[in-house]
């Protein structure tokens, strides 16, 4: 059970590592869709992030509540159920992780957030999804 939580770990660091790169140099032909898929997912990928970093703050003294994952929208607070709308196609995070995650893996994902929240392009206003 160790090395697969481990293992699932590392995983997910890799996963968000490769989105980072992905949406930095999307392959040819497909930027514009990689970055309706990111800026569409964005707020959600950021929710988990919170999500998994609270066990974090509630175990450090003095930590502020909600530095974990800043997020751009008003309901930043709000966690998605399983079902709810924008919830499909994003399975990239088990749910039970935060409850059984190494320090070390949340010190991870910790220091990695930032750039994550920079590189995850904003929704925003513009054509809509062209057919190519």
């Amino acid at each position: 059970a160790h090395n697969s939580m481990q293992y699932n770990e590392a995983t997910l660091l890799l996963v968000l590592q490769h989105m980072m790169v992905t949406i930095q140099a999307p392959p040819p032909g497909l930027e514009r869709r990689v970055a309706l898929h990111f800026s569409a997912r964005r707020d959600q990928i950021l929710r988990r992030c919170k999500g998994m970093l609270k066990e974090l703050e509630a175990s450090e003294p003095g930590a502020k509540e909600g530095a974990a994952c800043e997020l751009d929208t008003p309901d930043e607070d709000r966690v998605m159920g399983e079902g709810q709308a924008g919830d499909q196609g994003c399975g990239w995070v088990d749910r039970s992780v935060a409850d059984k995650a190494s320090r070390g893996f949340l010190r991870s994902l910790q220091r990695m957030q930032p750039r994550l929240r920079k590189a995850l392009p904003v929704p925003g206003p513009g054509p809509g999804p062209t057919r190519s």
